[in-house]
């Protein structure tokens, strides 16, 4: 019987090997690729603690409301009153525990700032005053203290100016020296 015109002949595929060889080439592209985003994912160490641009979007309203804190008590007159309530009997600021210096905010105006501001949002703070001595030699004194800062800690300052007769009733049996 001769083959017929409708049928048509099938030919068994060719197994040249292509196939294979794609395959294994996805698959050995696909390893690299995941191996890759392992070795990466060991190298750094994401924490909710890493800096972003989030974090240092933080730090500067934080800066800001500290700056902020400072001049409002400053212009005030409330960061003098509360530099002055330096207790003479005691190397200490008035109404403080043993150490001479405040767990939070003082019990006075530059307080009621730093309360507003600071405590309201549990945002930790430590207050430092900085002072010269005759020779030039600069000296610290804790106002507050809530603990060692951390690496985000922000820092802010402003310079008071006090007359020689404050100052030295501030810093007890230090000598001030007018200039």
């Amino acid at each position: 019987m001769a083959p017929s015109a409708d049928r048509e002949i099938q030919r068994p595929p060719r197994h040249d090997g292509r196939a294979q060889a794609h395959t294994l080439e996805g698959i050995i592209a696909g390893l690299l690729v995941l191996s890759s985003i392992g070795f990466a994912l060991q190298v750094t160490a994401v924490t909710p603690l890493s800096a972003s641009t989030s974090s240092q979007h933080i730090q500067n309203q934080q800066r800001a409301a500290a700056t902020g804190v400072l001049a409002s008590a400053a212009e005030s007159g409330a960061l003098e009153r509360a530099v002055l309530s330096w207790n003479e009997s005691g190397p200490s600021f008035h109404e403080t525990g043993p150490r001479g210096r405040y767990a939070s905010a003082p019990p006075n105006d530059f307080g009621a700032l730093l309360t507003e501001t600071f405590d309201r949002r549990s945002i930790a703070y430590n207050v430092d005053i900085s002072y010269a001595i005759p020779g030039g030699e600069r000296r610290r004194i804790q106002m507050v203290y809530q603990g060692v800062p951390s690496d985000s800690a922000v820092r802010a300052s402003r310079l008071v100016t006090l007359t020689a007769e404050f100052a030295s009733q501030m810093m007890g049996n230090v000598n001030v020296a007018e200039r």
